[in-house]
C-alpha cells in the first residue's frame, strides 16, 4: 500500500504516478499537454517525480515474444512467396505485376 504523500506542497493526498495524487497529476499533465511545461522541467523544479518504468517479464513471456517474431518472419516469407507466384501468373497473362517490389 502506498503511504507517501503527494509531492505538491500543501497537498495531503497519497502520491501515485510521478509522486503526485490524481488531482495534482492531472493539473501538471494539462500544463505539459498545452506546451507550457515539460516533464523534464517539472522534475528538475521538484514539482514532479521522474517516470518509473515497471517491466517484469517472465521467461514464458519472453519466449512468447520471441515466438511472435519468428511467426512474423514465417508469415512474411509466405507472403513474399505468394506475391512472386502472383506476379508470375500476371506476367503470363500479359498484365503488369501486382507486387512490383517482388518482380
Amino acid at each position: 500500500m502506498r503511504t507517501k504523500k503527494c509531492l505538491t506542497d500543501g497537498c495531503e493526498n497519497v502520491g501515485g504516478t510521478r509522486g503526485l495524487c490524481l488531482a495534482c497529476y492531472r493539473r501538471l499533465f494539462m500544463r505539459v499537454k498545452r506546451g507550457k511545461a515539460t516533464w523534464k522541467q517539472l522534475v528538475a523544479d521538484g514539482l514532479a517525480g521522474r517516470a518509473q518504468v515497471y517491466r517484469h517479464e517472465t521467461k514464458a513471456q519472453r519466449r512468447r515474444i520471441e515466438m511472435g517474431s519468428r511467426e512474423l518472419k514465417v508469415q512474411w516469407e509466405r507472403f513474399r512467396k505468394n506475391a512472386m507466384i502472383e506476379n508470375r501468373m500476371r506476367e503470363r497473362e500479359g498484365l503488369p505485376p501486382k507486387y512490383p517490389e517482388f518482380a
